[in-house]
């Protein structure tokens, strides 16, 4: 969604979310006010995209609480809470050790990034929430058609963040009202019954209401094939095969979407919203200014309209022979995180996602440190601030080094994250193929489309469920899939050496357990 939407800044309400009850957002007085608003298409449409807005702030530096350092404070949440937890990836600078061991066990500062999750989670369901309460006023000037697409896409985003409360925390808050005092802000835990017929039924309705596709203009915004492959995505998490084969089954056969024949293709920063994306969180661009409307009404800060990705995942210039300042990220401090020697050795011979997914001794690497390309470099492991393992390169490799695609420190790309795309579904479907027992079908979706465009042939792996899994991290390794995946498939034990049972979901964060006044309770086994 860049540079087409141009709805004014004006347009976006900041609202506070419901709980973070004694700490309440007054409303900026420069912004319009509740009263004056919700009432046209334009209204709605700026209301949609703070919705959407709230997606973005998952990879933010923060939003200006005081707490984001370094590497821990508020910074990139998704990506501290779902990626560095896995074993695809570890936090080799400061601490060279598994991330998983310090967050999940509460020593690196866990409470500030739970707590900005849960905020920005709750702060997308307010929204939508708002939006359905003010689309039923008297003086809405919508038509009904209208109206009946707004509903939907509110719904879709409701479902979209009440479906990754869940997969963070088991059994956090239901909210399909808006909170009207503070008497009523405090809701208790859900129940994984009630939140799954509320999310299915939410992606059921924006199924119904939402259209096919967007004009050029509204690029991002959610569809209707887009629903339903969310139908089936929250169905395999539910263990019901049978409605999620049958979801799945509908979106392949809408031909709405395809894997892109060239894997590198998926990842570029030039190929946003492709034929693979079903949904993506949107970022903004080098040159246009604040052009995504997604990300201007929480922080407006330049950054955040883009990933932290050079920054965090960058090669460091500190460790480049006599510190070459042309090399890595202009901090010196980048190359925080890395890949594992486990995802690194996973990869076959020949598969073609592994050059675009990792580095390897000889790669060109080219270095960004203003925002500029410099000159091709020869990439070493020497650079590494550990022996371990590899540098991570998807969304990074010499394709996406360009100009465009940086700010001008350097420290930030604006490639929209690929949240959910085709080829994850499709793993899914085998996946829900082969637990239904046709597994002929599911294996055929492994090794004639997965693996088939990965340069492979079919696997040697004779247990389908393992080949399932192994396809699955080599496929959408640094996607942020992989934690939730060890965690519903009952894996940890196998995988960690730290692992217990509490690990299956993450700590509520204390904050809103204390502003609830007991009404909020722990996650399980926490």
């Amino acid at each position: 969604m860049k540079k087409y939407i141009t709805i004014s800044i004006l347009s976006l309400l900041a609202f506070a979310t419901i709980y973070s009850c004694n700490d309440l957002d007054l409303e900026p007085l420069n912004r319009l006010s509740e009263a004056a608003y919700y009432k046209t298409a334009a209204d709605f449409d700026g209301a949609i995209f703070s919705v959407y807005s709230s997606t973005q702030d998952y990879f933010a530096p923060g939003l200006g609480d005081g707490t984001s350092g370094f590497d821990g404070g508020t910074r990139m949440p998704w990506q501290k809470l779902v990626g560095l937890t896995d074993d695809d990836m570890f936090q080799q600078y400061t601490n060279d050790s598994a991330y998983d061991a310090q967050i999940l066990q509460g020593s690196s500062d866990p409470e500030a990034t739970l707590s900005l999750a849960f905020r920005v989670t709750y702060k997308g369901i307010y929204r939508a929430n708002l939006i359905l309460k003010k689309i039923e006023e008297d003086d809405v000037d919508l038509t009904e058609a209208k109206k009946a697409t707004y509903i939907a896409e509110a719904k879709f985003l409701r479902a979209f963040f009440h479906f990754q409360a869940m997969k963070l925390w088991g059994n956090p808050p239901l909210v399909t009202e808006v909170a009207e005092n503070l008497a009523t802000a405090s809701i208790p835990n859900s129940t994984s019954e009630a939140l799954y017929a509320a999310i299915l039924s939410d992606f059921e309705a924006a199924f119904t209401g939402l259209p096919l596709s967007w004009d050029d203009s509204n690029k991002g915004r959610a569809t209707k094939w887009a629903a339903k492959a969310y139908v089936g995505k929250v169905n395999v998490w539910k263990q019901d095969w049978t409605a999620a084969t049958s979801a799945f089954q509908e979106v392949v056969g809408s031909g709405a979407f395809a894997l892109e024949s060239n894997y590198d293709d998926v990842f570029a920063w030039d190929n946003e919203n492709n034929i693979e994306s079903i949904f993506e969180i949107q970022a903004s661009g080098n040159f246009d200014g604040n052009n995504n409307i997604w990300v201007m009404d929480d922080t407006e800060i330049a950054a955040q309209q883009g990933m932290l990705r050079p920054f965090h995942f960058g090669i460091s210039n500190q460790l480049h022979p006599g510190g070459n300042a042309v090399v890595g990220w202009r901090g010196g401090w980048a190359q925080l995180w890395a890949a594992t020697k486990e995802i690194e050795e996973l990869f076959e011979p020949g598969d073609k996602r592994f050059p675009v997914s990792l580095y390897a001794e000889g790669d060109d690497y080219i270095g960004m440190p203003d925002g500029k390309p410099t000159e091709v470099f020869t990439y070493t492991k020497d650079w590494m601030h550990t022996a371990k393992g590899t540098n991570i390169k998807k969304y990074m490799g010499p394709r996406n080094s360009v100009t465009e695609n940086y700010s001008s420190n350097g420290g930030t790309d604006y490639s929209n994250h690929r949240w959910f795309r085709y080829g994850g579904m499709l793993l899914l479907y085998a996946e829900a193929l082969i637990q239904s027992g046709n597994t002929s079908a599911g294996m055929d979706i492994i090794n004639n489309q997965i693996r088939s465009r990965a340069g492979l042939g079919a696997t040697t792996e004779a247990d389908p469920i393992k080949a399932l899994i192994d396809e699955r991290r080599r496929e959408l390794a640094f996607e942020y899939h992989r934690i939730f995946d060890v965690q519903r498939w009952g894996i940890g034990a196998q995988v960690f050496g730290n692992w217990d049972s509490r690990f299956r979901y993450f700590p509520m964060p204390q904050r809103e357990i204390d502003a609830s006044k007991g009404e909020l309770t722990q996650s399980p086994g926490w």
